[in-house]
């Protein structure tokens, strides 16, 4: 038979690994706080653009790979000769930015991130798929490189492309039809 202090104290022991294996509810909605700004890679020969920055689309993925934001705009603030968006509260974790591309006011591109494997991705340190960390209570500022959209086309940038040709229906369609008597 079991002495009732021992008991206790088994009881205890019990009742404290219960205690400390229920997942707490705050930890897994635990936010942080995390801004993106740019730094553009000066190349030789090239001028910068006279537009200003007014925005970032930029589309995120979390540790699952699901879309955060997907293409979305952010603001740009200017602050001396810097811009930075306004500060995002996303859910403790990993993140990475999957596109970022600057515009104007009229959505015009400025500058972009270069995608890995691009041809212009050696002439950042930070291509795209780029890596993040956001922790509980912290800010966490995102610095990325950018390069003058007009530096190259889209597909350089390795970002994917489009096009159509317009194709005349009169060419492509029946032009005579002479009808056997």
């Amino acid at each position: 038979m079991k002495t009732p202090i021992k008991f206790l104290l088994q009881l205890m022991v019990l009742v404290f690994v219960v205690i400390a294996c229920i997942e707490d509810p705050d930890e897994e909605n635990a936010t942080g706080i995390v801004s993106f700004t740019f730094q553009q890679v000066i190349d030789a020969g090239r001028f910068e653009t006279t537009d200003s920055p007014d925005a970032v689309f930029i589309t995120l993925k979390n540790e699952e790979d699901e879309l955060v934001m997907d293409f979305s705009r952010l603001t740009l603030i200017q602050i001396g000769s810097q811009y930075i968006t306004a500060n995002l509260e996303l859910t403790s974790g990993s993140y990475t930015v999957e596109d970022f591309i600057v515009v104007n006011e009229d959505d015009s591109a400025l500058y972009l991130t270069p995608k890995e494997n691009s041809e212009l991705a050696p002439f950042v340190d930070t291509p795209l798929p780029f890596s993040f960390f956001v922790d509980e209570e912290e800010t966490e500022d995102v610095i990325l490189d950018v390069i003058a959209a007009d530096y190259a086309d889209a597909f350089s940038f390795g970002y994917s492309t489009f096009s159509f040709n317009i194709i005349d229906p009169l060419f492509r369609s029946l032009l005579a039809w002479y009808p056997f008597n």
